[in-house]
């Protein structure tokens, strides 16, 4: 029961926006803990393809965390989603999709930063692409995935900044799978 959306050309959208209120009593996320009412709202579009064979959907979000009282408090965050299908000839499909998100940095992290006037930005990508053959029952699959994850400097409280590109990671990784409809 899915909303009806919107038309644009061979895409149907739904644009959604999200209000809620959140009570805690660690807003900071932190040893030292702060109680806060925060309002949160959310921006989201999300959508699809009405194409016979190939296939597009996609998902964007943006995410306002302020302080309503309490604590003192404000955390935005977005992400953007997609994936795709692409029928090519002889039953092989190419298959692909990417997820990226930008947010703080949780301060649930191991990491220890110290005394910081803000929290810094951390940055996550995931893409893969791969193909896919039916052979009757069997299905063969090839898919490449990345994984990539940035963190930004930290601006310390004493003045200056603390480098954390040692912490960026990059992980690829590739599959072969194999599969046969019982």
């Amino acid at each position: 029961y899915a909303p009806i959306g919107l038309q644009a050309g061979s895409f149907t959208l739904r644009p959604s926006f999200e209000q809620g209120i959140t009570a805690t009593n660690n807003a900071n996320l932190s040893q030292i803990k702060q109680s806060s009412v925060l309002s949160e709202t959310t921006l989201r579009l999300n959508g699809g393809s009405d194409w016979a064979l190939n296939s597009l959907t996609f998902d964007a979000y943006a995410t306002f965390k302020k302080s309503a009282s309490g604590a003192e408090i404000e955390q935005p965050e977005g992400g953007l989603s997609a994936q795709w299908s692409y029928e090519l000839a002889r039953e092989y499909q190419l298959k692909g999709g990417f997820n990226y998100t930008i947010r703080p940095e949780s301060a649930s992290s191991p990491v220890d930063l110290g005394p910081i006037s803000s929290e810094p930005v951390n940055q996550s990508l995931d893409a893969n692409l791969g193909v896919t053959k039916e052979l009757g029952k069997t299905q063969l699959g090839l898919t490449g995935r990345i994984e990539r994850d940035w963190y930004g400097d930290a601006d310390l409280t004493m003045g200056g900044t603390l480098s954390q590109k040692d912490r960026n990671n990059t992980l690829a990784t590739l599959a072969l799978r194999a599969g046969y409809e019982i």
